[in-house]
């Protein structure tokens, strides 16, 4: 069996080899295009964080913050510790959760139940993103409406996966403060190397699956927004915003592409905790409700 899909893999990609050389153009026109993403969106919005945020870690700010905002996380039934995950990742957006579930890991602050649990609801896109790119790609002032429709289900899918993964024997609290041991240089040092390799793992996994997807709707007659969307969040936004359907609606499928996150995000996440045991199909389940409930609320308000 192994071997059979080892052959199947090899295939794969042998084809994917030729219909990279077959359409080099548009190979090349891609990688520039997901580095121009990569170097004017992704990595300002999320480096600074990612180091701040590791260097708050190795100063103890997880206890401190668990410590202030433990009652949310009771709500949710999860280690409160997770808070943490929670706070960062409305800031910086995906994958931050990743990287911040990673870190906590790493430390051993929380455990794999406790991960798998909180990436369920910790899944928001970047709030900057919303307010300021999204209204511009579909010319209209939607900004708010869809962030406040984002971000208000991922604590209804805490609600609905509230009973989930239930654990508290891992609440005590842990400190990992590290600052008798190394001095800020270091630690600064090791926050800024860290932060890089994570947002090259990023802009590598954009890059892949861009080619992908624009390979794909070149050879095959489907519509380029569904597969864009499935493959590529910001592709599928792209060629949303291209369409000639009601602005509703099309506020709505933004909504829900952005919701969903696409298999770009899902692979730099997988990526990121790939040495943990991570609960994943319980993962997309949420993601896909995710999308469907924030669609739901955002047209919703959209009629009011």
């Amino acid at each position: 069996m192994k071997k059979y899909l080892n052959n199947c893999i090899i295939t794969i990609l042998l084809i994917i080899i030729l219909l990279m050389l077959i359409n080099n153009k548009i190979v090349i026109e891609t990688v520039t295009f997901s580095f121009d993403i990569w170097i004017k969106s992704v990595f300002p919005s999320l480096f600074p964080m990612f180091v701040i945020t590791k260097i708050l870690i190795n100063y103890d700010f997880v206890n401190i913050l668990s410590k202030l905002l433990s009652p949310i996380m009771k709500l949710f039934k999860t280690n409160k510790n997770c808070i943490f995950i929670l706070a960062a990742s409305m800031i910086s957006g995906f994958p931050s959760s990743a990287i911040y579930t990673n870190e906590l890991l790493d430390k051993k602050i929380i455990n794999n139940k406790d991960a798998s649990k909180v990436l369920l609801y910790s899944h928001f896109s970047n709030p900057m993103f919303i307010i300021g790119t999204i209204p511009q790609m579909l010319n209209y002032n939607c900004g708010l409406i869809i962030l406040f429709s984002h971000y208000i289900t991922n604590f209804i899918i805490a609600l609905i996966f509230r009973n989930y993964q239930y654990s508290n024997t891992n609440n005590k609290e842990i400190c990992v403060n590290k600052v008798k041991d190394e001095n800020f240089a270091l630690i600064l040092t090791k926050a800024i190397t860290s932060s890089i390799d994570t947002l090259l793992l990023i802009l590598g996994t954009i890059t892949i699956t861009l080619i992908l997807t624009n390979i794909v709707t070149t050879i095959i007659p489907i519509d380029k927004v569904y597969i864009a969307s499935l493959l590529e969040m910001t592709q599928g936004l792209k060629y949303l915003s291209l369409t000639n359907i009601d602005i509703n609606l099309k506020i709505t499928f933004a909504t829900m592409i952005i919701s969903f996150g696409g298999l770009s995000i899902f692979l730099q996440i997988k990526g990121v905790l790939s040495k943990h045991l991570i609960n994943f199909k319980t993962f997309i389940l949420a993601r896909i409700l995710h999308a469907l409930i924030a669609g739901i609320i955002v047209y919703t308000l959209l009629l009011l």
